[in-house]
């Protein structure tokens, strides 16, 4: 019946009330922050990272996931996901700074800056460049954002930064591509 929130965390501190009369059949009241809908209640994947604050490592969950290979598939699909808040971002962020080297994910990131439909997950590597930790991807991804720059004037503020990047190739990419 209520099917909206629960927090992987939260059973801890929820209180069921009931009243006979008809006028309260079940209310839930959750402490916890995280938000997670009905359908993901038991992906523990979808719960660590729907939670205010993700308190897991990227080890926990590859285990979670059942390997490396089956995390950066479900990130790859969670990427998009706009519900339960916060998802989405997060699973483009631990894309972002830990498997960029894969063919996949350097591909799905370079989409995600090009897409009007992506405008937060683009930001999101704009403002990340610099942690990521593949060389070759950090600047086929700072080409991306700059491309993006020349085109949609909203997005440009965000490849700006990359002038000042602490890799030289890419803030030299981006005063000549900026100028």
């Amino acid at each position: 019946m209520l099917n909206i929130l629960r927090n992987y965390s939260a059973w801890s501190t929820a209180r069921l009330i009931t009243q006979t009369s008809g006028l309260w059949i079940l209310a839930a009241v959750l402490s916890g922050p995280g938000v997670c809908y009905a359908g993901d209640l038991d992906d523990p994947l979808m719960l660590a990272l729907a939670a205010r604050e993700v308190r897991v490592s990227v080890q926990e969950l590859e285990t979670m996931a059942g390997g490396s290979d089956a995390l950066v598939k479900r990130l790859l699909e969670l990427r998009t996901q706009e519900k339960p808040p916060f998802v989405g971002i997060r699973a483009e962020k631990l894309l972002l700074l830990n498997y960029s080297d894969r063919a996949e994910v350097a591909s799905a990131l370079a989409s995600d800056v090009g897409s009007p439909q992506y405008a937060g997950l683009a930001r999101l590597v704009a403002a990340n460049i610099d942690q990521v930790p593949n060389e070759s991807a950090r600047r086929m991804l700072a080409k991306q954002v700059l491309a993006r720059a020349k085109t949609d004037s909203a997005f440009a503020p965000y490849a700006k930064n990359l002038a000042q990047s602490a890799d030289g190739e890419v803030a030299a990419l981006a005063k000549q591509t900026l100028e």
